[in-house]
């Protein structure tokens, strides 16, 4: 038999709805919480690069300003430095003052009143477009004691005072063995000049940008123009090349321009060289007499050939033979160019009364024939 037959087992109790939906929102939460700590903290990390700019911000001012307070003293030390410098420049004018009003100081104050002199100043520096003399009228308030052997010092004392206008010479060359500056300084005293050099240099690149060398000179000024060798090394087109020279010294219109035609070579074996000279002096003779915009001086005039004039191992003018083409320069700047410029604007046209007669044959065009033993091989 038995036991347990009569015995009613009760079933094991089940969950409950509620209990569900707890343990399933539980469940829920703990994956929530799992997925949100994940993710970064936006606003904390937003807050901090905020904090780190203003950081560096607030650094940068507190060295400008740093900067600004140094600045400061440095420019409150000069202002300082600047006032006592003022002061001592103020106390020194004062004694100066003081001791300068000594001397005009009266002997009678009673007899003070005032004396009106007129004063005629002549200007040192005369030129075609400026009149010749400058008259200066100024009304001085002087005691009527003093002395007029006094005022006849202090007349002569600004008169040694003004400053001495001298005329300009300007020299463009390529010549680069020659001493042409000393020779200039030598025979050209009391005159400023200008020496351009350009060696191994043509016609056409020393008259370049010739008017921006001469925009300050005057008709009492002069510019000459040597003309070297290195266009006559090879046959050119002497036609093109005169023709270039013309129309750019035309356009020079506030100056005198002496073009110095190029020497001969003293040598056996320049005979084709020195045809290429000759040709190109009767050219450029021509055309000059043809248009008047240059004088013209023959350098090949007064040489003599021998070596006080030329050089032995290279057959060019030498320092000797420079010296007698400045010396012909002179002349024709002191005679010829002085009295032509002041009679009308033809100034580049020689006279042919006095310079140009000598330079050239009036029954014949050709200027100084090249001596027939230069044209020997």
């Amino acid at each position: 038999m038995n036991f347990f037959e009569n015995i009613t087992f009760r079933k094991a109790r089940s969950q409950s709805l509620t209990e569900l939906s707890s343990a399933n929102s539980s469940t829920i939460s703990l994956k929530l919480d799992g997925s949100t700590n994940s993710i970064p903290n936006i606003s904390t990390d937003n807050n901090i690069i905020v904090i780190e700019d203003l950081k560096q911000k607030i650094e940068l001012l507190s060295t400008q300003l740093n900067l600004a307070h140094e600045r400061i003293n440095y420019l409150s030390n000069e202002n300082k430095e600047i006032k006592e410098t003022l002061n001592v420049m103020l106390n020194y004018y004062e004694g100066h003052k003081k001791k300068t009003e000594k001397i005009y100081t009266e002997e009678n104050p009673s007899n003070r009143h005032k004396n009106i002199i007129t004063t005629h100043e002549n200007s040192e520096y005369n030129s075609k477009n400026e009149p010749h003399s400058i008259e200066n009228t100024q009304n001085v308030i002087i005691p009527s004691t003093i002395y007029h052997d006094k005022l006849s010092k202090c007349r002569i004392r600004e008169n040694n005072n003004k400053e001495k206008i001298q005329n300009k010479l300007c020299i463009i060359s390529a010549n680069k063995t020659s001493k042409i500056l000393s020779i200039a300084e030598e025979r050209f005293k009391n005159t400023q000049i200008c020496h351009w050099l350009y060696p191994n240099c043509g016609i056409r690149h020393l008259i370049k940008n010739i008017h921006k060398k001469l925009h300050e000179y005057t008709m009492d000024d002069h510019c000459v123009i040597l003309i070297g060798e290195e266009d006559f090394r090879k046959t050119e087109n002497y036609f093109e090349i005169i023709t270039e020279i013309r129309n750019t010294l035309k356009l020079i219109q506030n100056t005198n321009i002496i073009i110095c035609l190029p020497t001969y070579k003293y040598s056996n074996l320049s005979p084709v060289f020195n045809w290429r000279i000759e040709t190109f002096n009767n050219l450029l003779y021509l055309d000059i007499t043809t248009y008047n915009y240059a004088y013209l001086l023959d350098c090949n005039l007064n040489l003599k050939c021998d070596y006080s004039m030329f050089s032995k191992y290279t057959g060019r003018v030498n320092n000797g033979g420079m010296k007698n083409i400045f010396d012909n320069i002179f002349l024709l700047v002191n005679n010829n160019c002085k009295s032509s410029a002041a009679k009308s604007r033809s100034i580049t046209y020689c006279d042919k009364s006095t310079h140009t007669e000598e330079m050239s044959n009036m029954n014949n065009l050709n200027i100084t024939k090249t001596p027939d033993h230069l044209f020997r091989v």
